[in-house]
């Protein structure tokens, strides 16, 4: 991770993603912020797309105290490491641009269908390479 500045588009992905998970979770700015160990201003500014480059160590803290695991977070500003896949949702809204219900609603098909076809964790003998 390189760099730490956001576009704007990223940054109200993340501000989105924060506020939802932190309603999801019944949390209040203070509580988060207190969990994070930064300021509830800090936050709030985080959940309006009001800061371009954050700190990524207080990025990460704030989404770990929301539960939103690093490669989701990453995924979405676009400073994953290559190695790292991130989570269906998170890459459909950064990606796509879908709203959360509908990422939801993909994810929830693509769950449905992995185990009508008896689930699997991934390709088998590099069948994905055909």
């Amino acid at each position: 991770m390189t760099r730490n500045n956001l576009t704007m588009h990223q940054a109200q992905e993340i501000a989105r993603l924060f506020r939802d998970r932190r309603a999801e979770l019944g949390l209040s700015v203070r509580a988060v912020a207190s969990q994070a160990g930064v300021s509830p201003s800090y936050v709030n500014v985080l959940e309006h797309a009001a800061r371009l480059a954050p700190r990524p160590d207080l990025l990460k803290a704030v989404a770990e105290a929301l539960e939103i695991s690093s490669s989701d977070l990453f995924a979405i500003a676009d400073w994953l490491p290559r190695r790292e896949l991130p989570s269906l949702q998170p890459y459909l809204r950064a990606k796509y641009g879908l709203g959360s219900r509908d990422a939801a609603e993909i994810d929830d098909y693509l769950t449905r269908l992995q185990a009508r076809r008896g689930g699997g964790s991934g390709p088998v003998d590099r069948e994905d390479e055909h």
